[in-house]
């Protein structure tokens, strides 16, 4: 990986991959910090996203107490 100044305003961090350069244009003061998270993202310091996702939330009106054991709470 490597950084490389592009024009008056910005840095191009360049991604060396087998086959193939990823270039990305960004402001010269988010440069080291995008090249930081990278290389640690790269060598694995930072663990990957979760794939499993939460349940879905049911609307508020659609949640009903459990229903009791007591027969007198049923409609007749």
């Amino acid at each position: 990986m490597v950084t490389k100044r592009d024009g008056f305003m910005f840095t191009k961090v360049v991604v060396v991959a087998s086959g193939n350069n990823i270039d990305f244009r960004v402001p010269h003061d988010a440069a080291p910090r995008i090249k930081s998270l990278l290389t640690d993202l790269i060598l694995g310091k930072i663990p990957p996203p979760s794939n499993r996702r939460p349940p879905p939330r049911l609307p508020h009106h659609s949640r009903r107490p459990p229903p009791s054991n007591s027969s007198a709470n049923w409609p007749n």
